[in-house]
């Protein structure tokens, strides 16, 4: 602020009478100030109601967003709920195998079973059996009393088993070392003509297979520098057409109950490829395809005991008559199907 020529100098009147003018003006200035302030008009502009409206719509599109969407509160309480209800069917099931295990000195048997799991959930849902399980809504329930949820996707449905006729076959994705171990239930339907695969690969040296001989042998190898072969191993009509348990790893394989083990073995596969089931991959083509054979399940677990492959045969469902049949790996979330061209798979029944 500028003290007008009217006013005394500082010289003339000194310095605090000097700060008592300059406070006065200052006072007075801010009175006009103030004045003019409230005498404006009051209120906000077009720009500001604009943004305003604009952000409350943002602001009420997340909390909408949050509340309803794929991980919004509604769904987050139903997926609570889900499960739960769940986790209290398991628990029912648990008890109620637990309980039939008690009645018959823990050898579980289906009339059993079925009167516990009636007891428990208060209804004439079916125990199903299949094979050397039962399957009970969605879990499934092995003879020692072992219970494991079946994880196929809703669209698909498991069946007992996938079966070939001569032309089918699985490419499964899966590249298969020497570690592993491969499980699988299987079982021929007819005389095999030649040698038929139940799943493998070859490339030069580098081989994984397990494979039926038309004169009643089993061969299995694995095999690189070093050799690993079992081979010539005989298989008495009885067996021959049964439903059997084949498992092949780097210490013994075992086919139709019996196991061969060789452990001073030593072998490593360099350039493995992708493993085939029905069919023998050699350098990426399908050989030795059998000519009737059932899949009932087949896993691979690595070295480290992880179980990476876990194949379920299955259909996805249809409003047709046209079902695509094959096998649902649980691992990697995909459905194998018939790679080759000709007729589909058949299934066994429904599980």
């Amino acid at each position: 602020m500028k003290i007008s020529r009217d006013n005394h100098s500082f010289i003339e009147i000194g310095e605090i009478e000097y700060m008592k003018i300059i406070n006065k003006n200052f006072n007075e200035h801010c009175t006009k100030l103030s004045f003019y302030a409230m005498s404006e008009p009051r209120g906000i502009t077009l720009i500001v109601l604009t943004v305003t409206i604009v952000v409350l719509l943002i602001l009420a599109g997340i909390t909408i967003a949050n509340i309803t969407g794929g991980d919004g509160i509604i769904e987050q309480a139903s997926n609570k709920k889900t499960e739960s209800n769940e986790a209290e069917k398991r628990k029912l099931i648990e008890l109620a195998v637990t309980s039939a295990q008690m009645k018959e000195k823990f050898e579980l048997t289906t009339n059993t079973l079925t009167q516990e799991l009636k007891s428990a959930f208060k209804d004439n849902e079916e125990l199903k059996v299949i094979n050397d399980y039962w399957n009970y809504k969605g879990y499934k329930i092995d003879k020692d009393g072992r219970i494991e949820k079946l994880l196929l996707p809703e669209e698909y449905q498991q069946v007992e088993y996938i079966e070939n006729t001569g032309t089918q076959y699985l490419a499964t994705d899966y590249i298969a070392n020497e570690d592993v171990e491969v499980v699988c239930k299987y079982q021929f339907i007819n005389t095999q003509a030649g040698d038929s695969m139940i799943f493998g690969f070859a490339k030069g040296n580098d081989r994984l297979y397990a494979e039926f001989f038309e004169q009643n042998r089993w061969y299995c190898a694995c095999r690189n520098s070093g050799y690993r072969n079992v081979g010539g191993v005989g298989i008495n009509s009885t067996n021959q057409y049964m439903a059997n348990t084949l498992i092949l790893n780097n210490k013994q394989f075992t086919a139709t109950g019996t196991q061969y083990v060789q452990p001073n073995a030593t072998y490593q596969v360099d350039n493995p490829i992708e493993l085939y089931i029905f069919a023998w991959n050699v350098n990426n083509q399908p050989q030795y395809i059998n000519t009737g054979m059932r899949m009932y399940y087949l896993t691979i677990t690595n070295e480290t005991g992880q179980c990476v492959a876990n194949f379920i045969p299955c259909y996805k469902k249809s409003n047709t008559s046209n079902t695509i049949k094959g096998m649902y790996d649980t691992v990697a979330g995909k459905f194998y199907t018939n790679q080759n061209t000709g007729d589909d798979f058949l299934v066994g029944s429904d599980v």
